[in-house]
């Protein structure tokens, strides 16, 4: 017997065929007995029958068997009775597997995708005879094989599977599971079940956490969406407005200049193609400005903040260092910024009781009309940043590497000339490759500077190199005919692809304001459409430079296609080969393209093309495309619209007066409701730009306010157009309220109806602002005056709406400032006898006068208070001047004397003379600022010269000295100081 079970000695079997016997002699008394034959029972020992030794075919179930066996003197026994379990098969059939949802739902999400997903089953109706420890439920997904495991408390197999592994890019998918029962008997059967469950692509909507903006960094959005997913923002009518990405977190912060304070706006997150539903929607609302751009060594902190606004200070812990009301704010002049709600943005400077130690982290934050404004973390940062590694340019001059210790910071870099030729940002790493966009001498010395966000600034100087510059090619013809520009004086080389000079040309100078000729060659064989060419040049120092490598573009572009008019007939669009020129002609060829800088394809080869004219006729263009290299496609046909365009109305004023543009050549006619004609005109041709001209008429009865008139024109052609319509309006505005003079007196804020204008008025009645009168967008305006009135002058303020009313006119006297200025104080007169610097009220002017009262300077002072100044000549002994400090108002200080310097020093001789082989100039050093006399034999002055501020001289005599004259040279200083003569020879040319 093979006995097949858990156990070796059971005799639960799946052997259905197996041989009896008797395991050892029975004896019966001491006789031997003979076995006699074997008996079976299938009811578990009720009945017996007899049966053969050899057991075949046995169907599932249990047997009892026994040996009946005699001896010899007819005695008959009993062997013990052996069971047998016969089972072949397992049978599963009333057995129920039930998978609970996966999630709560029974769908993936988005969000959960990220998380680990416990599936769980229950396994009902189990076989009895069932062996547990080989029962095994399990999945595989991919060539993971994931086994549950039996919860005793829960009665279920669970088993936990990372979302990511369950996910699917199909909406529906499922997951199969495995099911392997094994009875006592060593039966298997597999039962396998498959489970449905959703995926849900969608992300769920953003959320807006903050919505402010201030007129420094515009709208700043922040919020939360699913990590990764692109966030788009709309305004509340569905307009796209921006976009940002979120992060790790799912935290996303946008910043943006076009969206704009109280505009209400809603989020959309999209990821992978799918588009989450929209968010709430959101106030933008305003908050307080502010931005730092330096803190000083000792402790001044400068930016610029909303008016009015209340700083707090404070340490990197949260402790407050320092607070300041809005009295540290410079209220003069104009900023750029706009003014908001909250008020202008203006500069301001904080000064702390205590300097900043290099590394201090403080946050600034201000506060205005209980609204808080971001806050600003800050380091206190003096030193400036450092060059790792000396700029370099590439090889073509093209790029300028800069590597420094800081990362963020900015790059300029100036010519010698000082014109700015390329500026950039360092990354991370500190790196910067900036763009050159000026061409640059060998031995120019270039200046970069590096400046911190806290504007420390460093410099170094660099020497450029010789460039041989990259020609640039602007044409190649069929023929082989390349044309373009190249550096002055340089040979053009064109090679095939296998190097083999194609043709050549050597340039010189065509005297153009730059260092660079056309040129024009023509190759030694035909290009071939489509072959790659290699342009470059040597200099005429022999450099080479690298190679432009060009593919040849000989096959014009295809027609323009997608071609349409817009309705008004001024405009063009379709579809090219991109970036490609889009021209539009007549049928008499002339160009109809408005502009000469707009009419190229994008990368996809879209086009919008603006005509010089309104297109209403049912004309026939012809549009074409150039390519780069100069290949014209055949031309698309396209006819303009066919129709009467309606009137366009400038003014319709108070009184009845029309006036605006309509259609050449048309008549115009102007009805009241009732569909009466009032007015009838014809419009001439006055050759406008647009096909229409000027019109003006005067309707002959009053108007009543709020009645509707109906203009349309019949043109040319008899079609009748649209009605334009226009409503009188004959109510005067509303006069302006809340006017305030700026405390400078130079301009005037107030409140008035949207779409009107400002007349403000002296009281001569002379207009004061004829082109600075707009209303801004919320009703507030500000009227810049062109001086400073501070001396209580009259005005009056009218209001015009666009229909000529004009307002009640409401008065205003500027400010009154009739007190006198402080004198002027810390006067430092500089070494030159030419300047002077001071402190003295702030926007004030300065006056110097001599002795005699003669005004010999003046000097002008800024916003903090610093006085700049110079004197019409050199003061240098000890003159005594005059200052008198005059503020806006015109108010004069006491005055104030002081005595000029006094320099009695004569100025060291000339040295390191250098004769101009010319014999009529030299070079020499002498003090900063001083002349020259230079004196032949007998005494006689016979040349000049002057020095700069380094120091160089540069010098000319009046005539030639090329015999070895002997020559005097003296340094004048600004005092009038003579220097002690120095004698040279000049030089001698003898040579014949």
């Amino acid at each position: 017997l093979n006995d097949t079970g858990v156990s070796a000695t059971d005799q639960i079997t799946q052997d259905n065929s197996f041989t009896l016997k008797l395991a050892q002699p029975i004896v019966i008394g001491e006789q031997a007995a003979l076995l006699d034959h074997y008996e079976v029972s299938k009811d578990e020992g009720k009945t017996w029958q007899e049966t053969t030794a050899d057991q075949k075919d046995l169907a599932d179930g249990i047997y009892q068997y026994k040996a009946i066996v005699t001896d010899l003197a007819g005695n008959i026994s009993e062997s013990a009775i052996q069971k047998v379990v016969v089972d072949n098969s397992l049978n599963v059939e009333s057995t129920t597997v039930i998978v609970k949802p996966i999630t709560e739902d029974n769908t993936i999400s988005l969000v959960e995708k990220d998380q680990v997903i416990s599936i769980r089953l229950e396994i009902a109706n189990l076989p009895t005879d069932l062996n547990s420890s080989l029962t095994s439920v399990n999945t595989t997904l991919g060539n993971v094989t994931y086994n549950f495991h039996f919860d005793e408390v829960t009665q279920e197999w669970v088993t936990e599977i990372p979302a990511e592994f369950l996910w699917s890019v199909e909406p529906q998918t499922n997951i199969s599971i495995e099911i392997s029962l094994t009875d006592q008997a060593g039966n298997t059967a597999i039962i396998k079940h498959t489970q449905n469950y959703n995926v849900d692509h969608t992300p769920n909507s953003p959320t807006l956490d903050s919505l402010t903006f201030n007129n420094i960094d515009g709208a700043i959005i922040s919020g939360s969406a699913y990590k990764g997913s692109k966030v788009d923002i709309y305004n509340k009518n569905g307009d796209w407005l921006a976009s940002t990405i979120t992060n790790e977190e799912g935290k996303f912060t946008l910043q943006d200049l076009s969206i704009n304070s109280n505009q209400e706006v809603y989020a959309v997150a999209t990821y992978n193609g799918y588009s989450s539903e929209n968010s709430s929607i959101g106030l933008v609302t305003e908050v307080p400005a502010i931005s730092i751009t330096r803190i000083s060594p000792e402790g001044v902190i400068s930016g610029y903040a909303t008016e009015g606004s209340y700083f707090i200070v404070k340490d990197q812990n949260g402790n407050i260092l320092q607070e300041f009301n809005s009295n540290v704010f410079d209220s003069s002049g104009i900023t750029p910024f706009s003014v908001m709600a909250l008020g202008e943005v203006r500069p301001f400077i904080l000064s702390l009781d205590q300097p900043l130690e290099e590394g201090a982290q403080i946050i600034i934050s201000i506060d205005k009309d209980n609204i808080s404004g971001h806050p600003q973390y800050i380091t206190a940062d003096y030193t400036p940043a450092v060059f790792l590694e000396t700029p370099q340019f590439d090889i073509s001059g093209e790029t300028l590497s800069v590597h420094v210790n800081e990362p963020n910071s900015f790059i300029r870099a100036f010519s010698g000339e000082g014109n700015l030729i390329a500026t950039g940002f360092t990354d991370e790493q500190g790196f910067a490759s900036l763009q050159v966009f000026q061409f640059l001498k060998e031995g120019e010395t270039v200046s970069v500077q590096v400046v911190d966000k806290n504007q420390n600034t460093s410099e170094t100087l660099i020497e450029v190199p010789n460039f041989a510059y990259i020609p640039h090619v602007e044409r190649i013809t069929q023929e082989g005919l390349i044309s373009g520009v190249a550096e002055d004086n340089s040979t053009v080389i064109v090679r095939d692809a296998d190097g083999n000079e194609l043709g050549k040309v050597t340039l010189g100078d065509d005297n153009s304001w730059s260092d660079f000729s056309h040129f024009s060659l023509s190759v030694n064989r035909p290009l071939i459409d489509g072959e790659k060419i290699s342009v470059q040049i040597i200099d005429n120092k022999g450099l080479m430079s690298p190679e432009q490598n060009i593919i040849v573009d000989l096959t014009p572009p295809p027609a323009p296609t997608e071609l349409n008019f817009n309705d008004a007939g001024d405009l063009v669009y379709g579809h090219a080969e991109p970036f490609s020129e889009i021209l539009v002609k007549d049928g008499q060829g002339n160009i109809l393209n408005k502009w000469f800088w707009n009419n190229w394809t994008d990368e996809s080869g879209s086009f919008s093309i603006e005509l010089g004219t309104f297109l209403t006729n049912a004309e026939t263009v012809y549009v074409t495309a150039t390519d780069v290299n100069g290949n014209v496609s055949l031309a698309a046909q396209i006819q303009a619209p066919n129709y009467a365009f309606a009137p366009y109305v400038d003014s319709f004023t108070s009184d009845g007066v029309i006036s605006g543009q309509a259609e050449n050549n048309s008549t115009l006619v102007v009805k009241d409701a009732k569909g009466d004609v009032v007015a009838e005109i014809k419009v001439g041709e006055d050759n406008g730009w647009n096909g229409s001209s000027y019109f003006k008429l005067q309707l002959d009865r009053p108007l009543v306010d709020g009645e509707q008139f109906f203009l349309s024109i019949k043109d040319a052609r008899g079609q009748v157009s649209a009605d334009t319509v226009i409503t009188a309006d004959t109510v005067a505005p509303t006069p302006a309220s809340n006017l305030v003079f700026s405390e400078d007196g130079s301009y005037l804020t107030g409140v008035a109806e949207l779409n009107t204008t400002i007349q403000v008025f002296d009281h001569n009645g002379q207009l004061v602002n004829i082109w600075n009168n707009t209303i801004n967008s919320d009703g507030t305006f500000t009227i810049y005056l062109g001086s400073n009135n501070l001396h209580g002058e009259a005005f009056t303020v009218t209001v015009k709406d666009q229909a000529g009313n004009v307002s009640e006119a409401i008065s205003i006297n500027a400010p009154l400032d009739d007190i006198a200025p402080n004198p002027i104080k810390n006067i430092l007169l500089d070494a030159n006898g030419q300047n002077f610097t001071a402190q003295a009220e702030a926007n004030s002017q300065i006056e110097v006068f001599d002795s005699l009262g003669n005004q010999t300077g003046w000097g002008s002072t800024d916003s903090a208070g610093n006085v700049s100044g110079s004197f019409n000549q050199t003061y240098l002994h000890g003159e005594e001047l005059t200052f008198v400090v005059i503020d806006r108002a015109g108010n004069r200080s006491i005055e104030f004397k002081q005595n000029a310097l006094i320099d009695t020093i004569a100025p060291n001789p000339i040295a390191n003379i250098i004769f101009n082989e010319d014999g009529q100039s030299f070079t020499a050093q002498a003090e900063a600022g001083s002349s020259i006399d230079v004196l032949d034999q007998t005494g006689n002055k016979i040349g000049f010269g002057y020095t700069d501020s380094s120091g160089n001289v540069s010098g000319y005599f009046q005539q030639v000295y090329l015999h070895g004259e002997e020559l005097t040279f003296v340094v004048i200083d600004r005092a009038g100081n003579r220097s002690a003569e120095v004698k040279q020879s000049a030089l001698n040319d003898d040579v014949v």
